[in-house]
């Protein structure tokens, strides 16, 4: 651990330094495990950035390095489905940044569950509803077929939840799929 409490695999990760990736990976530096600084585990910020106990994945996709993300899942170690605190994914993590490069990397990768929910029951797709992000939710409805009526804890579908953030470039991706139950 670095004296930030990060692995020198995140560290590097974070900077976006490939060469150094590689190097750490080949050296047998494990690219699944979770990045638990001793600063994140007493709930204090750790001076750099809260690391919500993510994977090295999800470092790579919110972190907007697409290079770094193929080089980790090229290692078929990479744990795509594993979750932060939040409930978040790596697919998740690449939301909030319009990151749908990254996005459709994962997607495409086979072996994204693209349903998975979060803490509080959101999918993917009623985050890209949250969040205004049309484009990830093309690529959420295409390449992974997410189901348009699924519902959070509170009940919320994605097109509740688009309307109610008055988006309606979302409400009109959603309705175009003739799949949206409207009562």
């Amino acid at each position: 651990m670095s004296y930030r409490g990060f692995s020198p695999l995140t560290r590097a990760i974070k900077d976006g330094d490939k060469d150094t990736v590689k190097w750490l990976i080949d050296a047998g530096a494990d690219a699944s495990p979770e990045d638990r600084s001793p600063a994140y585990r007493s709930g204090l910020p750790n001076g750099f950035m809260d690391v919500p106990e993510q994977t090295p994945l999800m470092v790579a996709a919110s972190t907007r390095h697409k290079d770094i993300v193929e080089l980790l899942l090229s290692t078929g170690k990479a744990e795509t489905n594993a979750r932060d605190d939040r409930g978040w994914t790596a697919l998740r993590a690449t939301i909030p940044y319009s990151q749908d490069e990254i996005m459709e990397l994962l997607l495409r990768s086979g072996d994204i569950d693209i349903e998975a929910r979060d803490n509080n029951g959101s999918t993917a797709l009623i985050q890209a509803a949250s969040t205004g992000s049309p484009s990830a939710a093309e690529l959420l409805l295409g390449i992974g077929k997410a189901d348009v009526n699924a519902k959070d804890n509170a009940m919320s579908t994605p097109l509740i939840v688009a309307v109610g953030a008055g988006q309606a470039r979302l409400v009109e991706l959603l309705l175009a799929t003739g799949k949206v139950e409207l009562n």
